[in-house]
């Protein structure tokens, strides 16, 4: 067994072994169901029980670079809704962009999904999931990113060339100037609405067309300095304020969604 810092406790599937100095990978599985159990890479666990030999007082274990992923608490009625209303707008056919959003979105975890259709040349599809209820930033670690693909490779046209990408984390910096009044519970207001303001609005930037109807293509975006003033004006108690960072609409990268980074606040 292996205990994460908060407690949080993995069971290993195989046992491994080593005949001295050097490094050994097990595989693990958490010990409690639901998202808390995620962990991304590097995360330090303890050797708590089930190992043995000589040297386990300075042998140190870290999660891998594909995390640990895959948990997630039970779907709520408003986002399984939203999953079948998605379905019965856009019915299947057949390898359309709209059916590698419901095919990707039937993975747990997945939240959003956005496609980049012919973006490497003819037959080729670029799938960007994110989980926005398993992470801040809603980007999905490697072992997420393989557990879509594998899915997708069994429902996919035969033929089509699917790459599953995790989008590329754009952090954008908000400065908030001539906050009144200058409270804790303003400014805590003010971060609600605004990460609310993110997972609403940001986009992946992508090469496709920019269609009305088809919101889930990635095509060329930018995230509107105008969101950020809009989701500062809607938090409760907030009475006057100005935006004094970004200075422009923030441009993205094919690949790059905007995430919300840090938010500071001057009362002058």
């Amino acid at each position: 067994m292996l205990t994460r810092s908060d407690g949080a406790q993995y069971l290993a599937t195989a046992g491994g072994a080593i005949g001295g100095a050097g490094t050994v990978s097990v595989s693990v599985i958490a010990a409690a169901d639901g998202k808390a159990s995620n962990a991304v890479a590097n995360t330090p666990v303890d050797l708590t029980s089930g190992f043995s030999g000589p040297g386990l007082d300075d042998a140190t274990a870290t999660v891998d670079s594909g995390g640990i992923a895959g948990g997630l608490d039970v779907e709520d009625d408003e986002t399984f809704r939203a999953r079948i209303l998605f379905r019965k707008r856009n019915p299947p056919h057949g390898g359309s962009a709209a059916d590698y959003v419901m095919w990707a979105s039937s993975v747990t975890g997945v939240t959003r999904v956005f496609v980049e259709r012919l973006f490497n040349g003819p037959g080729t599809v670029r799938v960007f999931p994110l989980m926005d209820d398993l992470y801040a930033d809603g980007i999905p670690l490697a072992a997420d990113i393989a557990r879509v693909a594998a899915y997708l490779d069994t429902v996919q046209p035969a033929g089509a060339l699917v790459t599953v990408a995790a989008p590329v984390a754009l952090p954008v910096t908000i400065a908030i100037g001539g906050l009144q009044p200058f409270t804790t519970d303003v400014q805590e207001a003010i971060k609600i609405e605004l990460a609310a303001a993110f997972r609403l609005n940001s986009r992946v930037a992508g090469s496709d067309a920019a269609i009305s109807t088809m919101p889930y293509l990635a095509s060329p975006t930018s995230f509107s300095r105008s969101w950020i003033w809009q989701a500062i004006a809607n938090a409760a108690g907030e009475a006057r304020s100005r935006v004094d960072a970004p200075a422009l609409d923030v441009a993205l990268s094919p690949g790059q969604i905007a995430t919300l980074g840090g938010v500071t606040f001057s009362p002058t």
